[in-house]
């Protein structure tokens, strides 16, 4: 029998994947650039903004994860988990100044700042990253 029959390794999928998800994205930039060049500037902007919102709020939910003591988890979901929880609590920090009464237009330069140095505590007394990502032990 040909042994070229038999299917392919199912971990080549992943880059496969990937790529088309990257040369996607790369098109629909492409054609958004061309079209309409400020609004590429606008997306790099806001989407810094975005990055190091999700980044901080992540380093936050890992001092969350350390303080439950979850560091035996695949590394993956600690990484998941972090962000939910971050993003759940960056979300109630927020009502709570609302209700408050306290943002305005200070809130939009002390917030970051506020945010980042709760990530930067969080992500120096993360919990561990377990040795195992496939959830085995």
């Amino acid at each position: 029998m040909n042994t070229s029959s038999q299917p392919a390794h199912r971990d080549s999928a992943k880059p496969q994947s990937l790529r088309i998800i990257v040369a996607f994205a790369g098109i629909v930039v492409a054609f958004v650039t061309l079209k309409a060049p400020h609004v590429f500037l606008i997306w790099a902007l806001d989407g810094m903004v975005a990055a190091v919102t999700l980044f901080a709020a992540t380093c936050t939910g890992f001092g969350f994860l350390r303080l439950l003591q979850l560091g035996d988890m695949p590394r993956r979901w600690q990484i998941l988990l972090a962000a939910g929880m971050g993003i759940g609590c960056l979300s109630l920090v927020v009502l709570a100044c609302g209700l408050l009464g306290w943002i305005g237009e200070a809130h939009r330069y002390i917030a970051p700042g506020i945010l980042l140095a709760t990530g930067a505590a969080g992500w120096l007394g993360r919990a561990p990253f377990s040795k195992s990502d496939d959830g085995q032990k």
